[in-house]
């Protein structure tokens, strides 16, 4: 059996390295997922100009 004081430090180091994988995997999904840049949108391939996604209603009659 152990001594206690290589038990509690076995333990601190563990809590340790969980708490750092835990930092370093907020940090990669802040940075990474939730910073990326949006692709741009393209529009359909049936929409041929700017004047037709305009509103019915926009439109001169």
């Amino acid at each position: 059996m152990e001594p206690i004081y290589q038990r509690r430090k076995r333990e601190r180091n563990l809590i340790i390295v969980f708490f750092v994988f835990l930092m370093i995997t907020i940090f990669n999904l802040y940075f990474g997922y939730f910073k990326r840049e949006k692709a741009p949108e393209i529009p359909p391939p049936e929409v041929s100009s700017v004047e037709e996604l305009s509103f019915p209603e926009k439109k001169t009659q």
